[in-house]
């Protein structure tokens, strides 16, 4: 099985499939099932059906050294809020988009301290029932928010879904001088 990811186009979803099944080939060619996760996509195999389950697997987890420098609101109900909202577009997508289980966005935030740009991503592979999306996507989410905290750009990687964002620099906002 594969997955690539929805915001990227056939041909890097080729390359990276063609490097990630070669990496497997070399790598784990004597195990019984294995996972790959790159940027891009995710390769995987085994010998038991793994199809419209979701795997009690550990999550690859990238995230930012560098802490963001905004407010807690951020943390606390700007980011949640657009996760959640993603979730429910990718679960409402299974039937009508042409990539299932799949939702971005890019959004300009303005808050007391200043602005930034939000891009937000969450995935599920298409094999999953509704169900299991939001149950992967939940678990993702929990994982997300316990390790990431603060970090300017996270990536939480699951072998049947992911969830995504990076935030830009912090703009101060500028204020207003009555002369």
């Amino acid at each position: 099985m594969f997955l690539c990811r929805g915001d990227i186009n056939r041909t890097s979803c080729s390359n990276c499939i063609h490097a990630a099944t070669l990496s497997v080939a070399e790598t784990c060619n004597s195990h019984k099932g294995a996972s790959i996760f790159y940027d891009e996509c995710i390769v995987q195999y085994s010998n038991v059906s793994f199809f419209t389950l979701v795997e009690d697997a550990p999550a690859i987890r990238r995230y930012s050294p560098s802490s963001y420098l905004g407010s807690s609101d951020f943390f606390n109900q700007t980011l949640p809020g657009k996760i959640y909202e993603l979730i429910l577009r990718a679960f409402s997508s299974s039937l009508s988009s042409p990539i299932p289980y799949f939702a971005e966005d890019r959004e300009h935030v303005t808050q007391l301290e200043g602005s930034y740009d939000l891009e937000a991503l969450v995935q599920c592979s298409p094999d999953l029932d509704p169900r299991n999306c939001t149950e992967c996507l939940r678990l993702a989410v929990e994982d997300f928010f316990e390790c990431c905290s603060h970090a300017r750009l996270a990536q939480i990687i699951f072998p049947k879904c992911l969830v995504m964002y990076n935030v830009s620099a912090l703009q101060p906002s500028l204020g207003v001088i009555n002369g």
